[in-house]
């Protein structure tokens, strides 16, 4: 079957604007039946970010078991891997095998744990469900739940949507959990699916959902990353009938990142152009615009189209925004010292969520109280290192940023 160019351009227009178009409405909690807090999750995002001043007030979180392990907020936390020469994770070590600087001025410490169950997770699963997202979402619901049953009973989990939509507050209920998850996929498999921003609903995390309380922060973010370019168009976008203009940018998005401290994981679900020739990368395309054709087809209960001829300038294009998509998506976790994946096939779910819990219980958590007690949100450079055993290598962040009263 022969397609014109015009025929083949309108086509691909359709489905990528199939995913502004969609309704969203997630099966299970009505919205009156969240708690408060839970009901205005986003709402920092309309206040304006002015520099220098302390992030917006997140609201109150229920109060947790008196059996977990809490410490106040003054306590610097860090989860950090141990690598030898060879590149093997370091097990075994203990507090007095650690060294840390603030500052170049040596450090107590004070918490110190290698998956003590004692030492409380806040982990936030921030998942995209938009019509890019359903070749991949059975399988990414299955694996998540499979997180869901390793957690610790100390740690509290909260899954948040692309809609900027937090549809399971924390919680240590697993039940609950696994529940938000199947409605999440019930919703997509149904033709409900999200609206693609990602980057908002991260922020939202940053500025309202990690408490600076002891816990470990930790953030799952599964995405590909498609609302970076409205990140970048701003007014032009609401202007044309796009999601409307955002008032932070990516700048603003890692010192966010870097404020909270929090680890994140990041899984770029999509056809991966990464480290990869030119001319790969058009064939990667041109698979990525049959994906697209394949998603389409489904939400219309409509058969998959014939596989149409690429046009080329198009492919570039394409390959050129889902290269910075990726790369955007990859940095955010080298940056938090979290792990980057791709998740180019659904079958490679499972493996991922498994590597990123085995990541998190493999890390070591050092906590102490600074000398320097100025709130100034100021930068402060950190150090650790091991003890007699230079040829060892540190994976932590290399710096944090001061409160501010």
């Amino acid at each position: 079957m022969k397609h014109s160019k015009q025929s083949y351009i309108t086509t691909l227009l359709l489905a990528l604007t199939l995913s502004l178009a969609m309704c969203f409405r997630i099966a299970g909690q009505t919205p009156d039946q969240l708690p408060l807090y839970a009901q205005q999750f986003g709402s920092s995002l309309s206040k304006p970010i002015v520099k220098g001043k302390e992030k917006p007030s997140p609201a109150r979180l229920p109060e947790e078991d008196p059996d977990t392990f809490r410490v106040d907020t003054d306590l610097v936390i860090n989860d950090i891997l141990v690598f030898d020469k060879k590149g093997r994770l370091v097990p075994g070590l203990t507090q007095k095998d650690f060294t840390v600087t603030e500052d170049a001025t040596a450090q107590d410490i004070a918490v110190f744990s290698h998956n003590d169950a004692r030492i409380a997770r806040s982990i936030v699963l921030v998942i995209d469900y938009s019509f890019s997202q359903l070749p991949y979402i059975t399988t990414s619901i299955d694996a998540a739940k499979v997180l869901v049953d390793k957690l610790n009973p100390n740690d509290r989990m909260s899954v948040v949507t692309d809609d900027v939509k937090l549809i399971v507050e924390p919680t240590s209920d697993k039940a609950r959990l696994k529940s938000g998850l199947e409605s999440l996929k019930t919703s997509a498999l149904s033709g409900k699916v999200g609206r693609s921003r990602q980057y908002s609903s991260l922020m939202a995390v940053l500025n309202e959902l990690l408490d600076k309380d002891g816990t470990r922060p930790i953030i799952i973010f599964q995405t590909d990353g498609d609302e970076l370019g409205t990140l970048i168009c701003g007014k032009m976008c609401s202007s044309h009938g796009m999601p409307g203009e955002i008032g932070f940018s990516y700048d603003d998005l890692l010192k966010a990142a870097e404020r909270e401290g929090a680890t994140i994981y990041t899984v770029f679900s999509g056809v991966s152009f990464m480290g990869i020739s030119g001319k790969e990368r058009l064939v990667r395309a041109q698979t990525a615009i049959d994906d697209a054709n394949r998603a389409a087809a489904f939400l219309h209960g409509q058969p998959v189209p014939d596989r149409l001829k690429g046009y080329r300038p198009y492919q570039r294009q394409l390959a050129e925004n889902r290269l910075t998509d990726e790369t955007a998506v990859a940095r955010i976790a080298d940056l938090s010292h979290g792990l980057a994946s791709t998740l180019e096939s659904p079958d490679q779910a499972a493996a991922i969520y498994d590597r990123i819990l085995s990541d998190i219980n493999s890390r070591y958590v050092l906590g102490y109280y600074p000398t320097n007690q100025a709130h100034d949100g100021k930068r402060r450079k950190l150090k650790i290192k091991v003890r007699n055993h230079s040829e060892y290598t540190v994976w932590s962040r290399s710096s944090y940023v001061a409160p501010l009263n």
